[in-house]
Protein backbone atom coordinates (compact mmCIF):
# COMPACT_ATOMS: atom_id res chain seq x y z
CA UNK A 1 0.00 0.00 0.00
CA UNK A 2 1.16 3.31 -0.57
CA UNK A 3 1.00 6.67 2.36
CA UNK A 4 -2.15 7.89 0.01
CA UNK A 5 -4.03 4.83 -0.24
CA UNK A 6 -7.32 4.35 2.36
CA UNK A 7 -8.33 1.14 3.33
CA UNK A 8 -12.47 0.69 3.80
CA UNK A 9 -13.88 -1.68 5.92
CA UNK A 10 -17.43 -2.68 6.37
CA UNK A 11 -19.23 -5.39 8.55
CA UNK A 12 -22.77 -6.74 7.58
CA UNK A 13 -24.92 -8.62 9.67
CA UNK A 14 -28.42 -9.97 8.27
CA UNK A 15 -31.15 -13.01 8.95
CA UNK A 16 -31.25 -15.58 6.26
CA UNK A 17 -34.88 -17.76 6.79
CA UNK A 18 -34.67 -21.12 5.31
CA UNK A 19 -37.63 -23.28 4.72
CA UNK A 20 -37.14 -26.67 4.78
CA UNK A 21 -39.07 -29.27 2.69
CA UNK A 22 -41.57 -30.16 5.88
CA UNK A 23 -42.38 -26.43 5.87
CA UNK A 24 -40.37 -25.99 8.61
CA UNK A 25 -38.26 -22.59 8.98
CA UNK A 26 -34.80 -22.08 10.62
CA UNK A 27 -33.55 -18.48 11.27
CA UNK A 28 -30.01 -17.99 11.34
CA UNK A 29 -27.41 -14.84 11.23
CA UNK A 30 -25.02 -14.30 8.40
CA UNK A 31 -22.04 -12.03 8.33
CA UNK A 32 -20.71 -10.23 5.61
CA UNK A 33 -17.30 -8.43 5.31
CA UNK A 34 -15.91 -6.34 3.26
CA UNK A 35 -12.38 -4.62 3.08
CA UNK A 36 -11.23 -2.57 0.40
CA UNK A 37 -8.57 -0.08 -0.02
CA UNK A 38 -8.45 3.11 -2.34
CA UNK A 39 -5.45 3.64 -4.52
CA UNK A 40 -4.78 6.47 -6.56
CA UNK A 41 -8.47 7.22 -6.43
CA UNK A 42 -9.51 3.56 -7.75
CA UNK A 43 -11.13 1.07 -5.39
CA UNK A 44 -9.91 -2.25 -5.04
CA UNK A 45 -11.65 -4.93 -2.70
CA UNK A 46 -9.01 -6.57 -0.76
CA UNK A 47 -11.40 -9.24 1.27
CA UNK A 48 -14.66 -10.54 0.99
CA UNK A 49 -15.41 -13.00 3.74
CA UNK A 50 -19.27 -14.75 3.92
CA UNK A 51 -19.79 -16.64 6.58
CA UNK A 52 -21.92 -20.24 6.29
CA UNK A 53 -25.36 -19.06 7.89
CA UNK A 54 -25.82 -21.59 10.64
CA UNK A 55 -27.90 -21.32 14.02
CA UNK A 56 -25.54 -19.35 16.36
CA UNK A 57 -25.01 -20.46 20.09
CA UNK A 58 -25.54 -18.60 22.94
CA UNK A 59 -22.38 -19.82 24.73
CA UNK A 60 -20.38 -18.22 21.23
CA UNK A 61 -21.17 -14.51 20.55
CA UNK A 62 -18.19 -14.06 18.16
CA UNK A 63 -18.20 -17.16 16.07
CA UNK A 64 -20.47 -20.27 16.15
CA UNK A 65 -18.92 -23.26 17.19
CA UNK A 66 -21.08 -25.27 19.77
CA UNK A 67 -23.09 -27.11 17.55
CA UNK A 68 -24.96 -30.35 19.31
CA UNK A 69 -26.30 -32.70 16.27
CA UNK A 70 -29.76 -31.50 16.19
CA UNK A 71 -28.61 -28.65 15.75
CA UNK A 72 -27.14 -28.60 12.17
CA UNK A 73 -29.05 -29.58 9.16
CA UNK A 74 -26.92 -30.97 6.35
CA UNK A 75 -29.05 -29.80 2.95
CA UNK A 76 -28.74 -27.93 -0.27
CA UNK A 77 -28.99 -24.31 0.35
CA UNK A 78 -29.92 -21.68 -2.11
CA UNK A 79 -27.65 -21.28 -4.41
CA UNK A 80 -25.54 -24.13 -4.07
CA UNK A 81 -25.01 -26.16 -6.91
CA UNK A 82 -24.93 -30.15 -6.49
CA UNK A 83 -25.09 -31.06 -9.95
CA UNK A 84 -23.24 -34.85 -10.88
CA UNK A 85 -19.83 -34.68 -12.48
CA UNK A 86 -18.72 -37.32 -14.88
CA UNK A 87 -14.84 -38.14 -14.09
CA UNK A 88 -11.99 -38.40 -16.75
CA UNK A 89 -8.37 -38.70 -16.71
CA UNK A 90 -6.60 -35.78 -17.91
CA UNK A 91 -3.11 -35.17 -19.22
CA UNK A 92 0.01 -34.93 -16.96
CA UNK A 93 -1.93 -37.27 -14.65
CA UNK A 94 -4.56 -34.79 -13.68
CA UNK A 95 -8.55 -36.07 -12.94
CA UNK A 96 -10.86 -33.73 -14.48
CA UNK A 97 -14.65 -33.38 -12.62
CA UNK A 98 -16.85 -31.84 -15.54
CA UNK A 99 -20.23 -31.16 -15.17
CA UNK A 100 -22.27 -33.17 -18.22
CA UNK A 101 -24.07 -29.81 -18.91
CA UNK A 102 -21.63 -27.79 -19.59
CA UNK A 103 -19.85 -30.09 -22.48
CA UNK A 104 -20.52 -29.51 -25.75
CA UNK A 105 -18.88 -32.48 -26.98
CA UNK A 106 -15.96 -34.98 -27.61
CA UNK A 107 -14.12 -35.27 -29.95
CA UNK A 108 -10.85 -38.08 -30.35
CA UNK A 109 -7.41 -37.11 -31.78
CA UNK A 110 -4.92 -39.98 -31.61
CA UNK A 111 -4.52 -41.12 -28.34
CA UNK A 112 -6.18 -37.86 -26.81
CA UNK A 113 -9.86 -37.24 -26.64
CA UNK A 114 -10.25 -33.73 -26.61
CA UNK A 115 -13.62 -32.26 -24.08
CA UNK A 116 -14.86 -28.83 -25.85
CA UNK A 117 -16.76 -27.23 -22.91
CA UNK A 118 -18.61 -23.99 -23.11
CA UNK A 119 -15.93 -22.08 -22.00
CA UNK A 120 -12.34 -24.18 -23.15
CA UNK A 121 -10.93 -27.30 -24.12
CA UNK A 122 -9.79 -30.30 -22.19
CA UNK A 123 -7.60 -33.12 -23.02
CA UNK A 124 -8.01 -36.71 -21.55
CA UNK A 125 -6.16 -39.48 -22.02
CA UNK A 126 -9.21 -42.12 -22.29
CA UNK A 127 -10.78 -42.89 -25.56
CA UNK A 128 -14.26 -42.22 -26.49
CA UNK A 129 -15.42 -45.76 -26.37
CA UNK A 130 -14.36 -45.56 -22.69
CA UNK A 131 -16.08 -42.97 -21.80
CA UNK A 132 -19.51 -43.62 -24.06
CA UNK A 133 -19.25 -47.23 -21.85
CA UNK A 134 -18.76 -45.68 -18.51
CA UNK A 135 -21.86 -42.80 -19.37
CA UNK A 136 -24.31 -44.69 -21.08
CA UNK A 137 -26.90 -42.32 -22.38
CA UNK A 138 -25.50 -39.24 -21.37
CA UNK A 139 -23.43 -38.86 -24.72
CA UNK A 140 -24.80 -39.43 -28.75
CA UNK A 141 -22.36 -41.32 -30.91
CA UNK A 142 -22.97 -39.24 -33.88
CA UNK A 143 -19.71 -39.90 -35.73
CA UNK A 144 -16.71 -42.89 -34.52
CA UNK A 145 -14.71 -39.41 -33.29
CA UNK A 146 -17.30 -37.38 -31.78
CA UNK A 147 -19.54 -37.76 -28.61
CA UNK A 148 -22.19 -34.98 -28.57
CA UNK A 149 -24.16 -33.86 -25.56
CA UNK A 150 -27.76 -33.92 -27.05
CA UNK A 151 -29.45 -30.86 -24.91
CA UNK A 152 -26.86 -28.70 -27.45
CA UNK A 153 -27.43 -29.64 -30.52
CA UNK A 154 -30.06 -27.31 -32.29
CA UNK A 155 -30.38 -28.82 -35.14
CA UNK A 156 -29.76 -31.72 -37.30
CA UNK A 157 -29.70 -31.54 -40.96
CA UNK A 158 -28.51 -34.34 -43.64
CA UNK A 159 -25.50 -36.05 -42.35
CA UNK A 160 -24.81 -32.37 -39.69
CA UNK A 161 -25.48 -32.12 -36.33
CA UNK A 162 -25.12 -28.48 -35.58
CA UNK A 163 -24.80 -27.41 -31.68
CA UNK A 164 -25.74 -24.24 -29.65
CA UNK A 165 -22.72 -22.49 -30.41
CA UNK A 166 -22.55 -22.81 -33.87
CA UNK A 167 -20.19 -26.09 -34.22
CA UNK A 168 -20.88 -28.46 -37.07
CA UNK A 169 -20.32 -31.89 -36.45
CA UNK A 170 -19.99 -34.42 -39.47
CA UNK A 171 -22.68 -37.63 -39.24
CA UNK A 172 -21.70 -40.51 -41.68
CA UNK A 173 -23.83 -41.07 -44.37
CA UNK A 174 -24.94 -44.88 -43.43
CA UNK A 175 -25.86 -43.55 -40.01
CA UNK A 176 -27.85 -40.31 -40.24
CA UNK A 177 -31.37 -42.44 -39.73
CA UNK A 178 -29.99 -43.90 -36.88
CA UNK A 179 -28.63 -40.89 -35.47
CA UNK A 180 -31.41 -38.66 -36.29
CA UNK A 181 -33.46 -41.76 -34.45
CA UNK A 182 -31.44 -41.74 -31.23
CA UNK A 183 -31.43 -38.08 -30.59
CA UNK A 184 -35.40 -37.59 -31.04
CA UNK A 185 -35.11 -40.91 -28.16
CA UNK A 186 -32.71 -39.31 -26.08
CA UNK A 187 -34.17 -35.66 -26.01
CA UNK A 188 -37.70 -37.51 -25.46
CA UNK A 189 -36.38 -39.17 -22.33
CA UNK A 190 -35.48 -35.59 -20.65
CA UNK A 191 -39.22 -34.66 -20.94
Amino acid sequence: MTPSSKVLEVLLFYDVDTIWPDNSMQRVKQRVQLSWVVEGGQPFIRVCHVSNALDYDDRDVIYPVHYGEDRVRVAVLSGEDRAPRIVLKGANKAMLYLRPAYIDYLETSGMHTYIHTQNDIRESTERLTAIDKRYPGLFLRCHESYLVNPDRVTEITRFHLTLINGTTLPIPEKKYTTVKKRLSEMLAKEK
